[in-house]
């Protein structure tokens, strides 16, 4: 997945569940957790979307919390690799 799809997707999946919130103008280098649209049980959300998205399991064990922060992160960790087949 390319890095645009991958953060378009990302950003859908932020608005669904922070309908009271707008998410298009986050940043891809904004901490999510700072802004309040992800906290651990959010986080916990996200993994498992990231692992639907991606296709592929989400090793979490092997990264740290941070990289779930931005949508930067989150590409660079997991999208990229996606992208490279």
């Amino acid at each position: 997945m390319d890095r645009s799809t991958f953060i378009e997707t990302l950003t859908g999946y932020l608005q669904q569940i922070n309908p009271d919130r707008e998410v298009s103008s986050v940043a891809p280098d904004a901490n999510l957790h700072d802004a309040g649209l992800i906290d651990s049980l959010r986080m916990v959300e996200l993994v498992l979307f990231l692992e639907k998205a991606t296709g592929r399991p989400i090793p979490v064990e092997r990264h740290e919390p941070r990289v779930f922060h931005t949508l930067d992160k989150m590409y660079a960790a997991f999208g990229q690799a996606t992208a490279e087949g």
